[in-house]
């Protein structure tokens, strides 16, 4: 991957998929969840949308919604290492909770180059204070990589949250993980509950999906119940309250435009030292660039 400018951008939390099967699958999730995508879904895609919006690098965040997924899935974002790094792409693993060689797959992936992995509890139909996540979490932490967990309910899933704030004190307290980041702000639609409870907590916060509208699927409309993420003021005194060396910017590309996302940081209320930390700053020292 090309060296970093002293003040980059990084997005966090984006998803790729097989340029094969990326629009079909997207139109999957698309039509659960009732919510729009902005780029085809594909490595490709992801890179053109970077280039556009002067961003350095992103986050591939691959999930593993079956047992047998994991070492298919891990084994694609091993070989693809390479490929996705020259676009700028770094890409994480993933682990089901479920999956019971996890610390030989953790070891595996952390010997290839892979510095994370993304857990998914909506999808995977596990609360995240079981005692599977909080294993998986503790060797994670041990092999001194960095976790991020899917936080609050998710659009396709709303009647059950399988990351609550309560949840993830539990596990923050037990565990005590170091480089963990929590998506979505700490849980997604729960942010008033993230600032009361959860901000100021030893883990990373990102961004993603967590700015401005919901954008509806065509036609899907009157379907769509959530209307708005966070405003400016929102954001800003959650931001504030947690920490702003503690949070990473993050879209969750191809669900938001990553050009609408870096506009509302740049343009919200923070200092520029502030922004510059959010932006990419933060990431850049999580990650090692």
């Amino acid at each position: 991957m090309k060296q970093l400018n002293s003040k980059p951008i990084i997005d966090f939390h984006t998803h790729t998929f097989p340029r094969n099967i990326s629009l079909k699958a997207l139109e999957s999730l698309s039509n659960t969840g009732h919510v729009r995508y902005f780029t085809e879904g594909s490595v490709e895609a992801l890179a053109e949308s970077m280039e556009k919006n002067n961003i350095d690098c992103s986050v591939n965040l691959p999930v593993m919604t079956r047992l047998d997924q994991v070492v298919q899935i891990n084994d694609n974002m091993i070989k693809n290492n390479e490929q996705m790094l020259d676009n700028g792409i770094v890409t994480f693993g993933g682990l089901h909770p479920k999956y019971d060689d996890y610390k030989a797959e953790i070891k595996r992936l952390k010997n290839a180059g892979i510095k994370g992995i993304k857990l998914h509890p909506a999808f995977q139909g596990v609360h995240i204070n079981n005692v599977l996540y909080k294993n998986i979490l503790d060797a994670i932490s041990n092999e001194g990589m960095i976790s991020i967990i899917h936080c609050g309910i998710d659009i396709s899933f709303l009647d059950e949250n399988y990351a609550s704030v309560p949840e993830l004190i539990e596990v923050i307290d037990e565990v005590g993980p170091e480089k963990m980041v929590l998506a979505h702000l700490g849980g997604w639609q729960a942010w008033q509950e993230v600032e009361r409870d959860l901000a100021g907590a030893p883990v990373f916060l990102d961004t993603a999906y967590a700015f401005g509208p919901v954008y509806p699927r065509e036609g899907q409309e009157n379907i769509m119940q959530f209307k708005m993420n966070l405003d400016n003021d929102s954001f800003t005194k959650l931001a504030r309250k947690h920490g702003t060396d503690k949070v990473l910017f993050a879209t969750d590309s191809p669900w938001a435009d990553q050009g609408e996302y870096v506009k509302f940081l740049k343009n919200c209320d923070l200092n520029d030292k502030e922004k510059d930390n959010i932006l990419g700053l933060n990431a850049k020292k999580l990650l090692g660039l």
